[in-house]
């Protein structure tokens, strides 16, 4: 119960910014735009990155493959090799769902 109830408080407005600029900025008023910024210019650039990073993880995937790390040739390997193969097969595999999410 307690863990429940501090976990629920901590990361409540009160810590991080005032009460009033909190109703302020989900009411939307807290930045007082004239116009509406356009949203072009950042929905091109989440496309571009999504771009870039589906086609890093297309090029590297064949190199460093998931079902890699579950060979008896990883198994031979010195840890220092496996640690380098396991931290680039871990970053592609964060790319493929950063790239569906900068898609969506």
């Amino acid at each position: 119960n307690l863990t429940l109830s501090l976990t629920l408080f901590l990361p409540s407005p009160l810590f991080q910014i005032s009460y009033i600029r909190y109703k302020h900025f989900i009411s939307s008023i807290l930045f007082d735009y004239k116009t509406t910024p356009s949203s072009l210019l950042p929905g091109l650039q989440r496309l571009l990155l999504g771009i870039l990073t589906a086609v890093i993880y297309s090029q590297f995937n064949k190199y460093f493959p998931l079902s890699g790390i579950l060979s008896e040739e990883y198994q031979a390997r010195s840890l220092l090799s496996k640690l380098l193969i396991m931290i680039i097969t871990g970053k592609l595999a964060l790319w493929r769902y950063m790239a569906v999410w900068t898609f969506a």
